[in-house]
């Protein structure tokens, strides 16, 4: 799962109130709840009198784009010959829902889960391209959310690495399959926009999508 989890993590943790668990993604909640509370503390770094201790797992709320998702399927399915076209649209012409990769990028509809449980003012919602393109309101969005006292600014900003591309290659799709995807997702993410209040431009092209001729 591909959630921009690792460059957000190495952002935060700039902060010298921040400090990150031991080890990337400790899955505590999803894969090893059983070990139980002790065995995840045991994963974390002891913080000082001033830090915010934090961990990262992807997982814990399911969602991943849909290319993404189904390149990481891919490396689990080698002997799988099934294209992007063939898994994500069924033979009515329709999103095939019963494929993960496709049913998972509806965000709206895990993120609404999420608040039957979680305040919404207690989730902090940020747009990741900003870590590339204007990293500093952002970290400093972070920092009032997280109730810490400012200390990134453009002096020590964050250096994204921009010319490191991180994750595997996304296969090409056809138009056909793109244009049905927009549209299924289309109500999805205007629900995501008005939760969020961000608005993501997924509506408007196709973005980082590389069209099949």
């Amino acid at each position: 799962m591909k959630s921009g989890t690792y460059a957000l993590t190495t952002s935060l943790q700039m902060h010298p109130n921040i400090i990150g668990n031991h080890t990337q993604e400790v899955k505590f909640f999803d894969n090893y709840h059983a070990n139980g509370l002790c065995w995840y503390i045991d994963q974390m770094r002891d913080p000082g009198p001033s830090q915010v201790m934090m961990e990262d797992s992807p997982a814990y709320v399911l969602y991943c784009p849909a290319l993404s998702d189904f390149v990481h399927w891919k490396v689990h399915h080698l002997n799988s010959t099934s294209t992007f076209d063939e898994m994500a649209i069924n033979s009515t012409g329709q999103p095939n829902l019963e494929f993960s990769s496709v049913s998972t990028t509806r965000y709206s509809y895990y993120i609404k889960q999420c608040l039957e449980f979680v305040p919404s003012n207690q989730i902090c919602f940020v747009n990741g391209d900003m870590l590339r393109t204007n990293s500093v309101p952002l970290m400093n969005k972070l920092e009032k959310c997280l109730g810490l006292p400012p200390s990134i600014s453009s002096n020590n900003k964050v250096k994204y690495p921009s010319t490191v591309k991180k994750g595997r290659p996304h296969p090409k799709i056809t138009k056909r399959t793109a244009d049905i995807l927009m549209k299924f997702y289309g109500p999805y993410n205007k629900e995501l926009y008005e939760i969020t209040g961000e608005d993501y431009g997924w509506d408007y092209n196709y973005g980082d999508i590389d069209i099949a001729d």
